[in-house]
């Protein structure tokens, strides 16, 4: 992890910011083509690292406060890469680990609190004062690790490698992942559909993109080598673990285990959100979309690339499911604008297509059925934008046009906002 994911992350249960503690480093010169510096980097060998300037809570004011250090020089973070330590929520004191340069910020139902409790005991606890180490054990004594509706399905992908015989071949393709030497055609229909949402994304250099459901981080790594400040999620560590191993440590993006339906960031840190072949995994995608919502700064937006609304009745689907208990739900415009009813700030969800337009077609319109079979896409591909301004602008007009519309005929004014409301 870099120290500059740090003022991205935050607890997934309340929101609050975290603090970096126990520790270690080590010296991995970062070779990307951008590296925004981190606010908080930790000096070497500190036990509790500095807060977010002018937040506190509850825990941060009874135990970090005392053990406290000041930050070191921002650049820094560009240098190093912290291997594994703490992440300790200022408000509840909640600890998530990160262990392997990669933070593990799971809900309580889908963590492995064996190994995390014995990480806190075995690693962390010699580098930190004695009674930092209680209160970190007593924050979470009681907390609710029952399980959640579509933990199922999340468990399975976690534990995927344990329903793998061989386990080298199964990962082998994440270590030349998008490509496959032996295989051409999915390989470049993942290049082709990486380079479709290119444009929908909107993006500049600089920007800031999480990519969602990022497994073996081709995605991920590709926006970072694009200049992008790409922050990759998976709820599972198998496929980043693989990816890291691709990349080499020198060139890596954000990585971290989390879950979509819980992200562990702070609200607005995003200027975009790119799903790609992953939201169709998601048991609870209303969740998911509110999440997103909270992370998007606004403006801000989120490109989908699913696979057809038939989806989880293909044979290979079917297959998953009974062997592995992932889930494969197919989706189409209507499903989408489902997930996001009731999200204020989200104007209505749209489905690109790519299409030639031919020297017959009609000026006008070409049916939906012609524009499916001709796009290049291949995928179902969705946009979805957050722009709270324009958003109640819309609905205002909606409101004046029902309005009108139900004391007199349409006339050129209702027509002219009829317009405006299906752009």
């Amino acid at each position: 992890m870099r120290y500059s994911l740090l003022d991205l992350l935050a607890s997934p249960d309340t929101g609050a910011p975290f603090v970096l503690v126990g520790a270690t480093e080590a010296e991995v010169p970062f070779i990307g083509p951008y590296g925004k510096p981190g606010s908080r980097v930790s000096r070497p060998g500190v036990a509790v690292g500095p807060a977010l300037e002018g937040e506190s809570g509850a825990f941060y004011t009874s135990f970090l406060a005392r053990h406290e250090t000041a930050p070191d020089d921002p650049e820094r973070s560009r240098q190093t890469i912290v291997i594994d330590g703490l992440l300790v929520a200022t408000d509840t004191g909640m600890w998530y680990p990160i262990v392997d340069t990669i933070p593990e910020l799971l809900p309580p139902s889908l963590r492995d609190w064996q190994s995390h409790h014995d990480f806190l005991d075995q690693v962390i606890a010699p580098r930190i004062p004695a009674e930092l180490v209680v209160a970190l054990r007593q924050a979470v004594a009681g907390v609710d690790a029952s399980g959640r509706r579509g933990d199922n399905h999340k468990t399975s992908e976690i534990g995927l490698l344990d329903k793998v015989e061989d386990k080298a071949n199964f990962l082998a393709p994440g270590l030349l992942s998008p490509f496959n030497p032996n295989i051409y055609n999915h390989p470049a229909d993942l290049i082709r559909g990486f380079g479709n949402c290119l444009p929908f994304l909107q993006l500049q250099h600089g920007h800031r993109v999480l990519d969602s459901g990022c497994g073996y981080g081709w995605t991920t790594e590709w926006l970072m080598n694009l200049g992008i400040d790409a922050v990759g999620i998976d709820i599972s560590r198998v496929y980043p673990d693989v990816g890291r191993r691709r990349m080499g440590p020198n060139n890596q993006p954000h990585l971290v285990v989390g879950d979509s339906e819980n992200l562990p960031f702070r609200a607005g840190v995003f200027d975009a959100v790119l799903c790609f072949d992953a939201f169709h995994h998601i048991p609870d995608r209303p969740a998911a979309m509110r999440r997103y919502e909270r992370a998007l700064k606004d403006p801000g937006r989120i490109v989908l690339l699913e696979p057809g609304g038939q989806h989880e009745t293909d044979e290979v689907s079917v297959n998953v499911m009974d062997t592995y208990g992932i889930m494969e739900v197919g989706m189409e415009l209507a499903d989408v604008q489902g997930y996001i009813d009731g999200i204020e700030t989200f104007g209505p969800a749209r489905q690109i297509f790519l299409t030639p337009h031919l020297s017959d077609d009609p000026r006008t319109s070409v049916p939906i059925s012609e524009l499916r079979d001709r796009s290049y896409i291949g995928w179902g591909m969705f946009l979805i934008e957050k722009d709270a301004a324009a958003t109640v602008q819309a609905r205002s007009l909606a409101s004046v046009a029902q309005a009108q519309s139900a004391t007199q005929p349409t006339n050129g004014l209702g027509r002219l906002l009829g317009r405006v409301l299906k752009r």
